[in-house]
């Protein structure tokens, strides 16, 4: 999405190196449509799920955690993934929900030596959090080398993204980020893990952790989609929700019923399996390309 973040007169310029391509895969519904827009033809090919991983995954005996979340906790990557920090922060408050997270707006620095421009931003950024926003509406109308920086924070601080890092409010509860097969183990052993889009989706899912769960028998509770069942059936093989309130039931629900959890479990992985696996994609990819060809 980043691409489509950018000014207007680099976005025509992505859009007119990307008209030259034979063949433009991609991988979000919304993506899809502005390319549409811009006149070109894209294939929607979805992530999906390396099925190697399961021959690679040993849980060592590893005690289960009842509801996880891993990922970016929305915190110190502005407004467009606000939504997530606020779920986050009910759902700590209210449910036993455990987080495996990134926080952008917390980034250690090795040395002071080593600080990079957009980590010196960070923490300027941080820094001018603490001042209210009245302030900072008329700081930021200043010239000043963080101008933008101040006027970014300020419009923040107006839609009430004035937050502070989960970590610093439930540090019981919250943990350093996981990757690679330290993710994969902690999904395989959630009883019920989270999958939350941020405000570019536009409603729609799309992100790979709908595959990476399912793929390792995880019970998927998820934001509802307009797509949702191109992909997945939102009632047996994931749940989904539409709101913070119905989120909250659901765990409730699902915690206290193994059975249900369990046939979830099976039924998702066993779809993920058949229909979004690296072989699937593969074979989507090599008719597409067949056609293009036969052309």
């Amino acid at each position: 999405m980043v691409l489509f973040k950018r000014g207007a007169l680099q976005t025509e310029q992505i859009f007119k190196e990307l008209a030259t391509a034979d063949v433009l895969l991609v991988g979000s519904p919304v993506l899809v449509e502005k390319c549409c827009q811009a006149g070109l033809q894209p294939h929607l090919v979805y992530h999906y799920f390396d099925e190697t991983v399961l021959e690679k995954l040993s849980l060592l005996d590893l005690p289960f955690c009842d509801f996880t979340f891993a990922g970016s906790s929305g915190y110190g990557y502005g407004v467009l993934h606000e939504p997530r920090y606020r779920l986050l922060l009910e759902l700590l408050e209210k449910t036993p929900l455990e987080v495996w997270i990134d926080e952008g707006g917390q980034q250690k620095f090795h040395s002071p030596y080593q600080w990079t421009r957009k980590e010196s931003r960070k923490l300027i950024k941080r820094i001018l959090q603490s001042i209210p926003h009245p302030v900072l509406d008329r700081l930021a109308a200043w010239p000043s080398p963080i101008q933008k920086t101040m006027a970014k924070v300020a419009k923040e601080k107006r839609h009430g993204c004035d937050a502070i890092p989960l970590t610093d409010q439930y540090p019981g509860k919250c943990h350093p980020g996981v990757f690679g097969l330290d993710m994969y183990k902690l999904l395989a052993r959630s009883k019920l893990t989270l999958n939350k889009h941020s405000a570019p989706a536009a409603g729609t899912v799309d992100n790979i952790r709908l595959f990476q769960a399912t793929g390792v028998s995880a019970c998927l509770l998820m934001d509802f989609g307009s797509n949702i069942q191109q992909l997945f059936d939102a009632d047996s093989e994931v749940i989904t929700y539409h709101s913070t309130g119905e989120c909250i039931e659901k765990v409730e629900y699902l915690l206290s019923h193994d059975r249900v959890k369990q046939s979830i479990v099976q039924t998702g992985q066993r779809r993920m399996l058949k229909e979004h696996s690296t072989h699937q994609r593969c074979r989507q990819i090599d008719v597409i390309l067949q056609n293009t060809l036969n052309r």
